[in-house]
């Protein structure tokens, strides 16, 4: 015997059918109104299906992929410039861009360097596949690479007599590139991506590797608001400048809250709606790995998502905060930025994180840092989610967003 969902509203007549289906030729009486009502209640309850978040992140990086590639459109209005400087706040596409920018031009014949800072974003753009006449290299590599063209060898920081580290990355390697540029087959064009990150002693020895320092194609890819360096250079504000003015990457609820600390500039948001963000209240940093344990688990046996589309990001060096010392996250394994791997989510600082994103962003470990530097850490960070944002950090700090904030 069957009931199905329509025969909720007419119970009492269709048991009494069943049951004399049920006992041929013999009359039986049926349930009454009283344990009709309570068959009822019983049978029909309200059921809430609820959607894992691994289904959203789906979709919406569907929506987003879209939306990025739209923005070549900015390539074909500035075809006829040889130099110009990209600006656009995070999630404008500025990455996948300048990318794109390196590829056409190599594609033209022109010999391009495509460089950067950090290793993480190098390595991303290594695993775009090789590409004729496109090299690959990180601004500091590239000095070394001059230095071994040249058959030198250059020192390291501890062999440089009143030095700090600051100084050997920003002054004795630049100069070093500057010395040895010519030792290097020179290049038709240069594309830098993250160029707010380039100290103004970067750009002279740059130059030199062009063949024509004053006239060979150059194009920078930015965001001065993401200048957590500190490293404003003179000469991108001489370059024609295009400006990016839709935020891409960000779910608009992310996007609204990393708005919120008045950094960014006028883009607007076009991306996902998204979830709201989560801010969690943590007091004491010796149960953060705990709190982070707790939000993996059930973001990765309850929400379905795969580990690898989710970052945990640092104000500090994860080391610092006892995270990941033994390659693991409480029971999840964990890589570093420029290593990822299947089934490993990323642990990382938000500075090596840096023009990269991921689907799901766990930010924490701001204790100690400068207040001045706080807020474009934060931004920084927040702007690297695509769908869902988590940030753990003390009930100071949390004050400065109007959301709710839950206990860790």
């Amino acid at each position: 015997m069957v009931l199905d969902h329509d025969d909720l509203y007419q119970i009492q007549p269709k048991i009494e059918i069943m049951m004399k289906q049920a006992h041929t030729g013999e009359i039986v009486k049926g349930l009454g109104q009283k344990s009709c009502s309570a068959l009822r209640k019983l049978l029909a309850k309200d059921i809430l299906l609820t959607r894992p978040l691994n289904s959203f992140i789906e979709q919406e990086g569907k929506a987003i992929n879209q939306l990025t590639l739209d923005q070549f459109k900015y390539l074909d209005f500035s075809a006829s410039h040889t130099r110009a400087a990209f600006c656009g706040g995070p999630g404008t596409g500025k990455t996948l861009l300048a990318y794109e920018k390196a590829r056409r031009l190599a594609a033209e014949g022109k010999r391009t360097l495509l460089t950067c800072y950090n290793i993480p974003l190098e390595a991303y753009l290594k695993s775009q596949g090789k590409v004729e006449n496109l090299t690959i290299m990180r601004f500091h590599q590239l000095c070394f690479y001059a230095a071994e063209s040249a058959s030198l060898s250059l020192l390291t920081p501890d062999q440089i007599k009143n030095s700090n580290e600051s100084n050997y990355w920003n002054e004795y390697l630049p100069s070093s590139l500057e010395d040895n540029a010519e030792s290097l087959e020179p290049f038709d064009a240069i594309v830098i991506d993250e160029g707010q990150d380039f100290s103004d002693s970067y750009w002279i020895p740059l130059l030199y590797c062009l063949k024509d320092p004053e006239k060979s194609d150059l194009f920078v890819f930015l965001d001065p608001n993401q200048d957590i360096y500190q490293s404003q250079s003179d000469l991108i504000k001489e370059l024609p400048r295009f400006e990016l003015q839709e935020n891409l990457r960000n779910s608009q609820a992310i996007y609204q809250l990393a708005s919120s600390l008045n950094l960014g500039g006028n883009q607007k948001s076009v991306g996902p709606k998204g979830r709201t963000p989560e801010l969690i209240e943590i007091q004491d940093e010796g149960k953060l790995e705990k709190a982070i344990h707790k939000l993996l688990h059930k973001l990765i046996q309850e929400e379905a998502v795969k580990p690898e589309h989710i970052a945990v990001l640092t104000g500090r060096r994860p080391i610092s905060l006892n995270l990941g010392s033994n390659g693991k996250l409480g029971s999840f394994l964990v890589t570093t930025s420029e290593a990822q791997k299947s089934n490993h989510l990323i642990l990382d600082t938000i500075h090596r994180f840096k023009g990269l994103d991921a689907p799901i962003v766990i930010l924490a470990g701001f204790e100690g840092i400068p207040e001045s530097a706080i807020n474009g850490l934060l931004y920084v960070g927040m702007t690297r989610a695509q769908s869902h944002l988590i940030l753990l950090a003390h009930p100071a700090l949390l004050a400065k967003f109007a959301v709710p904030v839950s206990d860790g």
